[in-house]
């Protein structure tokens, strides 16, 4: 049992290699290139590849690629093994090769004429290159990929040889010859590369090779596609990048600046009042007064200060119940004008009804706040606090500046490359490297645009001159409440205004400090609009009570007297709450419970309910050759410029 499961840890460790499942194997005894029939006027040569490869298990099949690049193109192609020419067909055949071609290779895929089992086979590849040879004045040049990248087995050893037409050897001491590994000799016009100790799989050897320019030679076309972007890239591109700069400095700098100026444009209104107001400034009322300082936030605050507001001026009572609180609507004596947003709140609690519980609104009266939020701006308008569509505006800049941060991220992080290869094909098929820091930039700047938008609209305010007035003055009363623990000595805090002011401090958010700090001051009254809970619901006086049978009358028939069962509302209320300290826990809960209700949710089925609260490497170098290339870049594999790194190279696999 155990040497099974052993057996299949190997085969799960070893999964990735199929030589490794089947214990097959090649070792490429040697693999030998051949470069003739050099002609640079026709632009072509002639490569003859040779492997001996020793095979260990059976195989049936071989593949090799031939890259394109830097190059036009491959023509008769032919492959042979063990001196036996295979024959062209796609059918899969012993004997047949099938020649593809996939866009930016070949695709060479050969059938041994019978399967190789534990034996050494030569297998001879031939092709004419058409349009590699690079063309300099200075000197032509090869610069040739000769053992591919793209093989999965070592090699023991390798001779590559270029033998170049009479009269043009390279030059001693003008035309540089190099090889990415391997020993390196020119005589009599042909260059030898030897490498003798073994190259390592998936390691490719490269030759470059310079000789006398010929006159007649021709230019392949990749090349001029090559020298044309080279001298853009030397010349254009970098005015381009100075220009790219120049605009993402107006964008990335101008446009916050004019956001800047703007504002500062807008806030130029100056109003000079104390740092703090001991009365309210106008009769703005409490939620008018806390949308009027911050417009973002209009909600259940502002709708809990309206109906304490109302209750304040006659229009309702509040009454705390064994596990609840009741609204009960009134009639003020002295009929007054309502506010559109304030009839609307009413209408919206009330729902037609003289009393409604606070649990009552749980689960529906959220869907009004936004039509309640609506009415609150319009009021503000209305007064002229504010600029119709203000908060409109600030929604598509705020949707604009999160659009533009996200963009920006996206461009620097998924589509750079794709935007950079785009823009390359647009100035004459450049590689989409030379931009790939123009895209990051342009990334940066919409980033740095969406941010500061974003952050600067925090500061925007689309108030009135009338409205920064009354912002100035309410900013004052509001520092008042704020600290009037602090302020007792220096100021005054009358403990008359608790009832009056208490709907301000819950649209300003402070009522929790407001109702803890006063509660704390024996003359402070409680509200008359506030009726605590009192667990005893009524009381007897004996000498009021009498006796009566089944005969009797019922209590009350004929005019005989009821028994008392307590004071009335009104003196029930003066009697529990004649100070505030007795009320506070129940008034703090209320107005926790009021803004519970009033956002919450109904839960949803799965996840149960929901509450709201408040709160180059060469070995060894020609001695007597140049140091300096014609063109094409550096010596030792080429670089980048006038035509990139080496033309060939591809992959060579068995099966």
């Amino acid at each position: 049992m155990r040497r099974w499961l052993l057996i299949l840890l190997i085969l799960l460790v070893s999964g990735g290699s199929v030589y490794a499942q089947d214990n097959r194997s090649v070792y490429g005894e040697r693999w030998n290139v051949a470069i003739t029939e050099v002609d640079a006027v026709a632009n072509s040569f002639h490569v003859t590849e040779q492997q001996d490869l020793t095979f260990t298990g059976t195989f049936r099949a071989g593949t090799r690629t031939l890259s394109l690049a830097n190059l036009e193109r491959y023509t008769n192609l032919r492959v042979s093994v063990d001196g036996l020419r295979l024959t062209e067909g796609c059918d899969e055949q012993p004997g047949h090769v099938c020649i593809t071609n996939g866009g930016d290779e070949v695709r060479v895929r050969y059938l041994f004429p019978a399967p190789v089992t534990d034996e050494t086979v030569r297998i001879k590849l031939e092709y004419d290159v058409i349009g590699a040879i690079r063309i300099y004045d200075g000197g032509d040049q090869i610069q040739w990929r000769a053992i591919p990248e793209d093989h999965d087995y070592p090699i023991r050893r390798s001779l590559i040889t270029i033998q170049l037409p009479e009269g043009y050897a390279p030059r001693a001491g003008v035309d540089p010859v190099t090889a990415s590994t391997g020993t390196v000799e020119v005589e009599d016009g042909v260059v030898s590369v030897t490498i003798l100790d073994g190259i390592a799989a998936n390691t490719f050897v490269s030759v470059r090779v310079q000789f006398p320019h010929h006159p007649e030679a021709r230019t392949p076309a990749w090349q001029i596609t090559a020298l044309e972007q080279e001298t853009f890239r030397a010349e254009q591109l970098p005015l381009i990048n100075v220009l790219a700069l120049a605009l993402a400095a107006v964008l990335g700098l101008g446009v916050p600046l004019t956001i800047v100026t703007l504002l500062l444009r807008q806030q130029q209104v100056r109003v000079i009042v104390p740092e703090y107001l001991t009365e309210p400034p106008d009769n703005l009322p409490p939620a008018l007064a806390a949308a009027l300082l911050d417009s973002r936030s209009v909600g259940a605050r502002h709708v809990l200060a309206t109906l304490f507001d109302l209750a304040h001026r006659g229009y309702l009572q509040m009454e705390q119940l064994a596990d609840d609180h009741l609204f009960r609507q009134l009639k003020p004596a002295v009929g007054e004008m309502l506010r559109p947003f304030e009839h609307q709140i009413l209408r919206r609690v009330f729902s037609s009804l003289d009393a409604r519980t606070v649990s009552s609104l749980e689960n529906s009266f959220y869907t009004v706040l936004g039509t309640i939020s609506q009415s609150i701006r319009a009021d503000l308008e209305g007064a002229g606090l504010i600029r119709p569509r203000g908060a409109s505006r600030r929604g598509t800049v705020s949707f604009i500046s999160l659009g533009l941060i996200m963009i920006g991220l996206g461009v620097i992080v998924y589509w750079r490359d794709r935007i950079a290869a785009q823009i390359g094909a647009v100035f004459g098929g450049l590689p989409g490297s030379d931009f790939t820091g123009l895209v990051i930039l342009i990334g940066v700047v919409m980033i740095v645009d969406g941010l500061s938008a974003w952050l600067l609209l925090r500061r925007f305010t689309n108030r009135t001159r009338q409205g920064e007035e009354a912002f100035a003055k309410w900013s004052a009363f509001r520092r008042y409440l704020e600290k009037a623990d602090v302020l007792q000595d220096q100021l005054g805090v009358s403990v008359a205004n608790f009832s009056r002011y208490l709907p301000y401090t819950i649209a300003f958010g402070l009522d929790q400090a407001w109702i803890r700090r006063l509660s704390r001051e024996p003359d402070v009254i409680a509200p008359p609009w506030y009726i605590p809970f009192h667990p005893l619901p009524y009381s007897f006086d004996p000498s009021d009570t009498f006796d009566f049978d089944q005969n009797d009358s019922a209590p009350g028939a004929d005019g005989i007297p009821l028994p008392n069962v307590g004071a009335s509302l009104d003196s029930l209320s003066q009697g529990l709450s004649a100070s505030l300290a007795s009320i506070s826990t129940g008034l703090t809960d209320m107005l926790n419970s009021a803004a519970s209700a009033m956002t919450s949710h109904p839960a949803p089925v799965s996840t149960g309910s929901s509450t709201s609260t408040w709160s180059s490497g060469s070995d060894s170098s020609w001695s007597s050759g140049g140091d300096s290339w014609s063109g094409g870049g550096d010596s030792g594999g080429g670089g980048d410029s006038g035509g990139g790194g080496d033309s060939g190279g591809g992959g060579s696999s068995f099966d």
